[in-house]
């Protein structure tokens, strides 16, 4: 077992060998409201200060090749003593957020088709698929890529996972991965934090936001007078998309 941990630009700055671990917890959890897969790993890993840099891990996946990773955005870090635990969230979740979809609109959608469609402009590709999924009828309309993702999954009735590839010190290929079912329904709940004795020092990795997407009111397009409703027509929301 190693982590790996890499920098600002996910380039891998140390690989932690599990001589000097004290814990790795993966937690993979199937939500019941169809949303995505939630995808945590905790490290406990002996002082360094070169982990100080450390903005993502990665660890091997248990499927794939040995380029095969499962990799996750630092969030928290805590030191005690001699040891730094990092908590970590789904790379995938963090940056597919930063993207939206404007207005798609599937019917009868294959899902090998339909999932590169959301994922245009980001670093993310489909990966494997499997065979004979529910095609997919839903309206997509200025979510998130994330988001959006999660509504597929859900009408589709299928489970989705994300992946990248490491070679030598940096990330080469990310993708998403899509199967009829992901794993066995186990009942189980596991809380991060019930045990924890003290906390010498916690830092926070949270986002920060550089852009927005505006959406107004509607333009009335038709008058009430013009209506046999006797209401005012609005077109679409308008955006701050032209405005210098």
């Amino acid at each position: 077992m190693a982590v790996y941990f890499m920098n600002n630009n996910q380039r891998v700055i140390k690989i932690v060998g599990y001589e000097a671990l004290r814990e790795v917890t993966q937690t993979q959890e199937l939500p019941d409201d169809g949303s995505l897969l939630k995808d945590m790993l905790t490290v406990s890993a002996m002082n360094d200060e070169r982990l100080d840099d450390a903005q993502y891990m990665a660890v091997e996946s248990y499927t794939g090749n040995k380029q095969s990773f499962d990799m996750y955005r630092i969030v928290n870090q805590r030191t005690e003593q001699n040891w730094t635990t990092f908590d970590g969230v789904q790379l995938a979740y963090y940056e597919l957020d930063g993207s939206v979809v404007e207005d798609i609109r599937p019917k009868n959608a294959y899902i090998n088709e339909l999932v590169p469609r959301l994922l245009k402009g980001t670093d993310w590709t489909l990966g494997y698929v499997d065979d004979n999924l529910p095609k997919v009828n839903t309206h997509i309309y200025y979510l998130s890529v994330k988001d959006a993702l999660a509504k597929v999954q859900s009408a589709a009735g299928v489970e989705m996972i994300f992946k990248v590839e490491i070679s030598g010190n940096q990330v080469t290929d990310k993708w998403v991965e899509v199967y009829e079912r992901l794993g066995d329904k186990t009942l189980k709940r596991f809380n991060y934090g019930t045990n924890a004795l003290t906390v010498v020092r916690e830092t926070s990795h949270q986002d920060l936001y550089t852009a927005l997407i505006g959406r107004g009111k509607g333009e009335e397009v038709s008058s009430a007078e013009d209506n046999e409703s006797g209401q005012a027509g609005y077109g679409r929301k308008i955006t701050f998309r032209d405005v210098e």
